[in-house]
């Protein structure tokens, strides 16, 4: 027991020490100057050569641990094969929404919102709409039909182009683990309204919004997203408690990175192995030792000798010699009776 707490504590302050260098950043904060790194600058800097090894919170992060390696072999010969069921899985995601919306995912979103380059203007009237949805794990679900009333709601604003300071974005509610962490967000679908570089949040969920792309729109336009008070709990950004939400944002993030890594088939082997196990030690009997010592004890509790009420039986019984010496007492009587006759 002592070694396990030691070694939870351990991992806490190991996690601590990397959100507490991330959360103590001197990076950019609201109310100073834009950087003056330009997208250009930024992609001239950019070389091929130093490609990251990590995308970061996507479901195909893993292709090729899959595809290459003793697994990859293993599922070959097995007849799967891996890189085409990717593929598929690629298509059939790109179908559920529209690619013209960005996705914002737990890397890019520091890039996207955080650290978007703008003007004082532009920074002022910024807002984002992001949709944060579940249509990936419930396809016919209520988070399906929002996303298709958001897409048409997009369309209609690139038509009209009345809302030029309005983003529009999307999360992946299965695939998003940081940010929704962060955001303390547990379930979906949700509406968002980011402004102030991420610092300042509105939330709707969907039974506070109708699925109306029209009446999306002329609730943007007419900035009635103002008359809902802004998330200013400890835990929101800029609150006292902000840290905890990164702490916990962080050890998710790094659970999800590592659960992602093992294949479904493989994740449901072992749930349904771990599971049975556990049934059956709830659901065990009693072990033999505890029943013969249980039958043992049940001749020694049903000894008479051991039981006070054998005590009224024998005063009950001694009598019977004193009544017998009675009963002979009146026979010598006559006898005596005689002999004094004799006499």
């Amino acid at each position: 027991m002592r070694t396990f707490l030691s070694l939870a504590l351990s991992t806490l302050l190991v996690v601590a020490n990397v959100a507490q260098a991330q959360y103590m950043s001197e990076g950019w904060k609201p109310g100073q100057p834009v950087p003056s790194n330009s997208l250009d600058s930024a992609k001239a800097a950019y070389t091929p050569s130093k490609e990251s090894s990590k995308t970061g919170g996507s479901l195909f992060d893993v292709t090729s641990l899959i595809t290459s390696g003793p697994l990859g072999a293993l599922l070959s010969r097995s007849g799967v094969n891996v890189t085409e069921r990717l593929e598929q899985m690629k298509a059939e995601m790109a179908k559920l929404w529209d690619p013209r919306i960005p996705m914002i995912t737990d890397d890019n979103y520091e890039d996207l919102v955080v650290r978007e380059v703008l003007t004082e203007e532009e920074e002022l009237d910024r807002i984002w709409l992001i949709i944060i949805s579940v249509t990936a794990a419930q396809k016919d679900g209520i988070s399906s039909i929002f996303d298709k009333k958001f897409d048409e709601a997009y369309n209609m604003t690139l038509e009209a182009g009345d809302l030029p300071e309005v983003r529009w974005a999307r999360i992946d509610y299965m695939n998003v683990t940081r940010v929704t962490t962060k955001w303390n967000v547990w379930r979906g679908p949700m509406l968002v309204v980011a402004s102030n570089r991420g610092q300042t949040l509105r939330f709707y969920s969907a039974q506070a919004l109708r699925p109306n792309p029209e009446l999306m729109r002329n609730w943007l336009l007419e900035k009635r997203y103002l008359d809902t008070p802004p998330w200013s709990s400890i835990f929101a950004p800029g609150g006292k408690r902000e840290f905890l939400l990164d702490w916990f944002s962080i050890g998710f993030q790094k659970f999800y990175d590592y659960t992602t890594m093992i294949p479904r088939w493989l994740f449901l082997v072992l749930t349904g192995t771990l599971g049975s196990l556990l049934l059956n030690l709830m659901h065990s009997k009693p072990k033999p030792k505890a029943q013969k010592k249980a039958q043992g004890a049940k001749p020694v509790a049903a000894k008479p000798a051991a039981s006070p009420l054998s005590y009224p039986e024998e005063s009950a019984a001694s009598p019977a010699p004193a009544a017998a010496s009675t009963a002979t007492t009146p026979a010598s009587s006559p006898a005596k009776k005689r002999k004094n006759g004799r006499k």
